[in-house]
């Protein structure tokens, strides 16, 4: 594979190492900040989130990925009409 044609291999955004093939540091948003921290941001953006009016909210608000949360105030399940029709009004409000 790709690990063995350079010395040094970088993936998922640099949280993945490798030297000379061999696989040297795994790191996660998790192991970083510790799971006290994250279940303090995902509260607060819940109820940050929970208390804002916008048209609509569809689900999946906050989705959790091994080097970043992604937050979307109206919910990832939203369809792309949902998703234009809220790109327009948070030009107008500035919720992001």
């Amino acid at each position: 594979g790709i690990v063995n044609l350079f010395p040094y291999n970088f993936s998922q955004n640099g949280l993945v190492a490798y030297k000379n093939g061999e696989l040297l540091e795994v790191q996660t948003i998790a192991k970083f900040l510790g799971e006290d921290n994250i279940k303090r941001i995902v509260n607060w953006t819940l109820k940050y989130l929970s208390e804002l009016d916008l048209p609509v909210k569809r689900g999946t608000f906050i989705e959790f990925r091994s080097g970043m949360m992604n937050i979307s105030p109206i919910g990832r399940n939203c369809s792309r009409e949902e998703r234009d029709d809220y790109e327009k009004f948070d030009l107008e409000h500035k919720i992001r």
